[in-house]
Parts: structure tokens; C-alpha cells; sequence
């Protein structure tokens, strides 16, 4: 809906009387307890915005009811979430699709049908697209076909550009006692904080970030890295060492905004960290490289990797498990890379990102690919020139492995489990 700008037509500010009535008019809709203050109005052609900072409601001509916004949805959980697959919004929803019928893998609370839905991936508390229900709740549990929600607002499109295009938040739990002398051990992948959201949110609401603490995620974050990371792991591309170390080596429930920083930029991140000793960059061909750190110093010297938390769970007899999984094209050159293996072992129907990531490296290992100076780098053969590089790229002889395995992954087909207490569904 909102995938072309509009022109603005008209702008004022809203009297506090009136912001007193749109608010008890919207959480009397919604049975929620959102508060606002200063709101603007934005006319456009097609439809009007109340905005505080950012955008947060949406009115549309002819209808009766307010619409939050994605970043309204961030701050309080006002919307019932209906689950989809990952690739479902980002190949689909992100480009406006409405959300069919068997997209959906689950159901937060009960609607009706014209009430508006967030929607989302499994494990993630915040939604990612604002719909409108076609159709009740307890209707679609006996449908398998058909369009399910009308998609009128999605993280990325024009209306989330009017405002600071922010990504989902997460809760930061005791972000002042995070401090860079310190390295947390208990530094584990990303966990859902959905529990904790619900639980108090208006706790949530009072955690403000600020470009000092977030800058301490980031240092706490990179240290973390550095003293995990083997010295023959480098050197290495920043945008490789932020989204495969960094990211997933951030403090338990944070998350990490460069543009929330003092920093701004990655690269003026690790000039600071190389101003403090504790790395070597250099510049190649406009990308900036990692490449080495430095051992002795008093920050990480003699520190050993941080031990990652190991989380215990109580299985429920009701858990629903979901999993992304990938499935080879019939034939063509990714069908032809993998029958070089010549082993059965490999002959799957459906892949995990785990068993792909086993298949490569057994390729590589077989056809000796693997650089003796930099394990990270891969030879390039004909088959891999065939199924994973582009024209532009037939010059290289070296390619990364993670680049490698991500374009493998893109171009299979993807698919989806779902384990339920009685069955299991792969689609």
C-alpha cells in the first residue's frame, strides 16, 4: 500500500485536547494503553499520518478505524501476531503481497475478520508487516487456500521511510554495567525476548539508548570477537567480521545499530578499535579489511574465549518446532556441483543451513580447494564458476566461504518443518 511515495497535501500540529481523543479513541479500538504526546498531521493523497518522532497511526479514507505502525508496534504489543515463514516476508510481503492461506504456521490470539494483525517469523516478538484480516481466525483453521491477510504496511516501505528506519528493537537488560574493560562470558546467539516484552512493558518503554551505551554494546560486542577468532581466520572483510562475529557475539537480548552510535559508520568503529592497538586494517579495492589482531594487548591478552551459555529448556508437550530447509533444483549446475561428491551421504531431499554448510566443505576438502594460506578462501573451480559466480566474477580465482555457502543457499529452493505434538509438516 505504501510502496510509492505521495505528495503531502497538508501539515499541522494537533492540540493536546485533540491527541487526549485520538489516543482514548485508539486504545478503546484496540484495548490497549498507548500514550502519545506533540503529534503532527500528514496529509497525502491516499491516506493521513499522526506522527510523534516517528510515524505511528495511519488514517485511510472510508474506514472508521486507526491503523499502528510497525514502529508503534515496537514500542507496545497492540496486535494479535500471525507466524510465517522468514522467506515468506522477505521474497513476498516486502514486495506487497497479501499473506495467503498456507503461509501461515501460527496464531498468537483469536480475530475477526477486518481487524488488523501483525505479522512475523517464529522466534521474533515484534511484526515485521501490519495487515488486515480477510478472515477470521477461527475461519482459517479450516482453510488451505486463498488470500488470509490484505498486507497495508511493511518494515521498508515508504511510510517506515518517513520516519528514522530504525530496525525491530530488542530489550537491552542493564546496559550501564556494560563496560569495555569486561568481556562477558555468558555471550550466546540470539534469544527470543518475547516472554520478558509481554511480561512489562512498561518497562520496556522506560529503557532508553543512548549513543554512549551503544557504543558499548559494539566495543563489548567486538571484543568478544577478536578473542575468539583464531589468528589464520584473517584477514578479513569488516562486512564479514561485523555480520558473522560481531552480530552473533552481541550481549544476551541487545542489539546492535551502528547509525545509534557515536561511530555511524563500521569502518570508523575499527579505525577506533586500530587507534586503541587493537587490530591492523587496510584498505583494498574501497572495502576495508581486518587484518590481524593484536595478542598483547592488556585488553585481551591472556583471556580465553568466553564460554557460551547453555540454555535448558523444558520441552511443553504443545511446542511447536520450526526450521528452515532447502531443497536442490532437479538438475543444472548446483545439482551437477554436488554429484561430483560422489557420495551418498549427501544425497538428501532437504537440506539445513548446517548440512549445506557440511556439503561444501566436503566439496572442497575432495577437489583440494581449500587456500593453504587462508582457510577462509576457496579455490575456484568449474563447477563452482557454473553455479555460483556471476559473469563479472569469472576473473576471480578466490572466493570466501561464507559468500560461497550463502549464494549456494539462495539458490535452492526453500521450504520450511514444522514439528508438531502430532505430526510433521514440511512445505
Amino acid at each position: 500500500m505504501f510502496k510509492k511515495k505521495e505528495a503531502l497535501r497538508k501539515q499541522s500540529l494537533i492540540k493536546n485536547s485533540q491527541i487526549k481523543k485520538i489516543v482514548r479513541d485508539f486504545n478503546d479500538q484496540y484495548n490497549s494503553e498507548i500514550q502519545l504526546k506533540n503529534l503532527q498531521y500528514s496529509n497525502f493523497t491516499t491516506f493521513s499520518v499522526y506522527s510523534s518522532d516517528n510515524p505511528v497511526l495511519i488514517e485511510l479514507p472510508f474506514q472508521n478505524q486507526l491503523i499502528p505502525s510497525i514502529y508503534l508496534c515496537w514500542q507496545y504489543p497492540i496486535l494479535p501476531l500471525v507466524l510465517t515463514p522468514k522467506q515468506v516476508i522477505t521474497n513476498y510481503l516486502y514486495n506487497g503481497a497479501d499473506l495467503m492461506v498456507p503461509g501461515i504456521i501460527a496464531i498468537s490470539r483469536e480475530f475477526e475478520e477486518g481487524d488488523i494483525v501483525g505479522i512475523t517469523f517464529p522466534n521474533n516478538p515484534y511484526p515485521l508487516v501490519i495487515g488486515k484480516a480477510l478472515k477470521s481466525s477461527s475461519s482459517l483453521a479450516n482453510e488451505t487456500e486463498g488470500k488470509a491477510i490484505q498486507n497495508l504496511h511493511y518494515y521498508g516501505d515508504c511510510l517506515w521511510e518517513m520516519g528514522d528506519k530504525s530496525d525491530p528493537p530488542e530489550f537491552i537488560p542493564d546496559v550501564a554495567a556494560l563496560t569495555l574493560d569486561s568481556v562477558d562470558p555468558d555471550v550466546t546467539q540470539d534469544t527470543p525476548q518475547d516472554e520478558q516484552h509481554s511480561k512489562d512493558n512498561t518497562e520496556l518503554q522506560e529503557v532508553i539508548i543512548t549513543a554512549e551505551d551503544m557504543d558499548l554494546l559494539f566495543e563489548k560486542s567486538f571484543l568478544t570477537s577478536i578473542i575468539k577468532l583464531e589468528d589464520n581466520q584473517f584477514p578479513m572483510t569488516s562486512t564479514i567480521f561485523y555480520s558473522n562475529h560481531m552480530l552473533p557475539n552481541r550481549p544476551e537480548g541487545s542489539t546492535l545499530d551502528i547509525k545509534k552510535s557515536s561511530f555511524k559508520k563500521l569502518t570508523k568503529l575499527l579505525k577506533s578499535m586500530e587507534k586503541k592497538g587493537l587490530i591492523k586494517t587496510k584498505e583494498k579495492n574501497g572495502e576495508l579489511f581486518v587484518m590481524s589482531v593484536c595478542r598483547n594487548h592488556p585488553l585481551i591478552a591472556g583471556k580465553e574465549p568466553p564460554k557460551e551459555k547453555k540454555i535448558v529448556k523444558q520441552e511443553n508437550k504443545h511446542t511447536v518446532k520450526y526450521q528452515e530447509l532447502y531443497k536442490l533444483p532437479s538438475n543444472g549446475p548446483l545439482k551437477r556441483l554436488v554429484q561430483e561428491l560422489n557420495s551418498n551421504e549427501f544425497g538428501l531431499e532437504y537440506y539445513d543451513a548446517d548440512s549445506v554448510n557440511k556439503l561444501l566443505n566436503a566439496y572442497y576438502s575432495q577437489q583440494n580447494l581449500v587456500d593453504p594460506s587462508n582457510g577462509r578462501n576457496i579455490r575456484v573451480d568449474a563447477y563452482i564458476y557454473d553455479a555460483l559466480l556471476t559473469k563479472q566474477e569469472y576473473s576471480l580465482d578466490y572466493m570466501q566461504r561464507d559468500l560461497l555457502k550463502d549464494r549456494f543457499i539462495q539458490k535452492m529452493q526453500p521450504f520450511y518443518s514444522l514439528e508438531l505434538p502430532s505430526q510433521s509438516i514440511i512445505k
